[in-house]
């Protein structure tokens, strides 16, 4: 997922001016999700990832790797 650098700006002077944004209108502006607009003013400019639970399929062979 790509985050549009002017987006993350306007957002970070939203904050400083304490206005809060509406989410919608960015995301047409920018051409993103709404919701990806939430998570980066949430998250001060950056788009939070959930990281992977599942294993490796290498993960039975790394001592053999190693």
């Amino acid at each position: 997922m790509k985050v549009n650098v002017n987006l993350t700006g306007e957002i970070n002077q939203m904050k400083e001016k304490g206005i809060k944004p509406n989410f919608s209108d960015l995301a047409r502006r920018y051409g993103s999700d709404r919701k990806t607009v939430k998570k980066i003013w949430d998250n001060d400019g950056k788009p939070k990832r959930k990281a992977s639970s599942r294993a490796s399929r290498y993960d039975p062979y790394l001592e053999e790797i190693s």
